[in-house]
């Protein structure tokens, strides 16, 4: 494994690297393709394997499994990300909260749900160094962003 580089802005600008790739590819994950014939679980777990260790990645697998048995899924729309609210990192562990605001829609038996989802929040993402790689082991909404 590579040692990871120490500096604070560097590791910053990686941890948020890795969160704006998992936001972007929320649709590939959650999307209306985990109900087709052309889905392939393996690639898909490889994808969600880029992104996640630990509880985040057992909690992802088994959202898309809920998602599957019930025949939902969910669309995303436009996507943004604020500037980290905090930050802190050391060699091994980086903890950021950002504001994250996109909008969310629910499907279920391919029907709109009129559940309502409010897709903005604070959230604070708890990220590991795995063989050189940061991916994200914990996130969790902490609050609301404040102007």
């Amino acid at each position: 494994a590579v040692a990871p580089d120490s500096q604070p802005e560097v590791i910053q600008a990686q941890v948020i690297d890795i969160i704006q790739r998992y936001l972007e590819s929320k649709e590939t994950i959650f999307g209306k393709q985990i109900l087709t014939a052309q889905y392939d679980p393996q690639s898909a777990m490889d994808q969600i394997e880029t992104f996640f260790t630990g509880a985040a990645l057992i909690q992802t697998k088994e959202s898309v499994k809920g998602l599957q048995k019930s025949q939902s899924y969910y669309t995303y729309g436009e996507l943004e990300i604020g500037v980290p609210k905090e930050f802190t990192a050391n060699e091994t562990l980086a903890i950021v909260k950002l504001c994250i605001d996109q909008d969310i829609t629910l499907y279920e038996n391919n029907k709109r749900s009129d559940e309502d989802i409010d897709g903005t929040g604070l959230w604070q993402f708890t990220l590991s160094q795995v063989e050189g790689t940061w991916k994200i082991n914990n996130r969790r909404e902490v609050g609301n962003c404040s102007p």
